[in-house]
C-alpha cells in the first residue's frame, strides 16, 4: 500500500500561498501522512478544490492516482481528474453506462467513450 506525507516545510519550498499554508496546518499541523488505498486516492480528486489539486500533483506532493485492480463498478467519478490514472486491471463495469437519454459509443483507442443524445423516434 502506499502512504503519502506532505509537510508545511514542503508547501513552503514549493511556494505554496500563505493562505494555504496556514489552512494547512490548521486542519493537518505539520504533517499530514495517509495510506493512499484507491477510496482516498479518488477520494481527493473530487474533495479537493481542484485548483489545489492540481497545484499538489503539478508539484509532485500527490501522485496520480494508482487503481491498478481496483472494482470502480457503479462508482460515481463526477469531477475525478484521472489523468494518468493506472487503471490497469480496474474493474470498470457499468463506468461508461451513458445517462439516460444518451447512448455511449466506445472509441477505436478503448479508453474513450463518445456521448450522442439518443434519437427519438
Amino acid at each position: 500500500m502506499l502512504t503519502l506525507t506532505i509537510t508545511g516545510q514542503e508547501l513552503v519550498e514549493r511556494g505554496a500561498c500563505e493562505d494555504e499554508i496556514e489552512a494547512f496546518r490548521a486542519q493537518w499541523g505539520e504533517r499530514l501522512c495517509v495510506e493512499l488505498t484507491p477510496l482516498a486516492q479518488v477520494w481527493a480528486t473530487v474533495a479537493w478544490p481542484r485548483a489545489q489539486y492540481l497545484w499538489a500533483r503539478r508539484e509532485g506532493l500527490i501522485p496520480p492516482p494508482y487503481l491498478t485492480r481496483a472494482n470502480l463498478t457503479r462508482a460515481n467519478l463526477t469531477r475525478a481528474n484521472l489523468t494518468r490514472a493506472n487503471l490497469s486491471g480496474a474493474i470498470l463495469s457499468s463506468a461508461a453506462t451513458a445517462p439516460a437519454g444518451w447512448i455511449a459509443t466506445a472509441r477505436e483507442c478503448g479508453c474513450c467513450v463518445t456521448l450522442a443524445r439518443a434519437v427519438s423516434s
